[in-house]
């Protein structure tokens, strides 16, 4: 405990903390890049819908999907990838949930279309909504627990229980006392534990990489369509609004993304 600060920087002097990156002087960041057969994705679609006369139609689906990758590729250097990577071991080849993964989605939509004006020019109102499962994202430790010279990547030890000992606590961002460790921080951190699925499934082991999901998401967005006479006859021109989120005008704590 005492090689860190109370900001999860590393002491570099009087502790014997040495980072297992760069060790060896010869050479700088070499990266060996090599492909891999892991890493899947699957998806199963039930979809129903109805037209109710000719101006009101109607569809609703509901889609499972399940995703895992070795790497999300989302920078574009290779030590970038490799750095940016919630990992337990930086070079291990192992898939976990996607970071693209929605697992579940439920869409909706109901369109009205009639012609209110001349007979031949359709008004079109059209709402569509969307509920999805949120996006995965990972329990990592603050500072480099692995001594691959990055913090903020490196996945979470869970220890078995309250008590077990395994593990020294400390409250963050405060200094390495006695009042600020023991065991009103190990409480502390137990109630957190104990309001997440995944890190309750994971006493006594490190924790998934992208094995938590962000609470569910709803939304709804609105469209209006006006058929509109053509420059040249036989043709038609169209003009729409779209309102993206428009439940959000309605109420400010509708739509919201965490």
């Amino acid at each position: 405990e005492s090689c860190w600060t109370g900001g999860g920087t590393a002491v570099t002097s009087g502790c014997g903390l040495v980072s297992r990156s760069l060790s060896n002087r010869a050479f700088g960041n070499v990266y060996m890049v090599a492909p891999t057969d892991k890493g899947s994705g699957n998806a199963l679609t039930l979809q129903i819908s109805q037209r109710l006369g000719s101006a009101l139609r109607w569809n609703a689906a509901y889609t499972r999907t399940s995703m895992t990758e070795v790497s999300p590729l989302a920078s574009s250097t290779s030590g970038s990838n490799w750095n940016n990577r919630a990992n337990f071991n930086p070079n291990e080849n192992v898939a976990a949930n996607s970071q693209y993964l929605i697992r579940d989605r439920i869409s909706a939509s109901v369109n009205w279309s009639k012609a209110l004006f001349d007979g031949k020019h359709k008004t079109t109102v059209g709402l569509f909504y969307e509920g999805r499962s949120g996006k995965p994202y990972s329990w990592v430790f603050r500072n480099d627990m692995n001594g691959d010279g990055r913090n903020i990547n490196d996945l979470m030890y869970i220890p078995k229980g309250p008590g077990s000992g395994e593990v020294l606590f400390r409250l963050p961002g405060s200094a390495n006392t006695v009042e600020n460790s023991g065991a009103a921080a190990e409480a502390k951190f137990w109630q957190i534990v104990d309001s997440f699925q995944h890190l309750r499934d994971s006493k006594g082991k490190v924790v998934s990489r992208n094995g938590e999901f962000a609470p569910w998401v709803n939304s709804i967005d609105m469209r209006l369509q006006q058929e509109m006479p053509g420059i040249f006859k036989g043709n038609k021109g169209v003009l729409s609004l779209d309102f993206m989120n428009v439940g959000n005008l309605l109420n400010r704590r509708w739509g919201q993304v965490s």
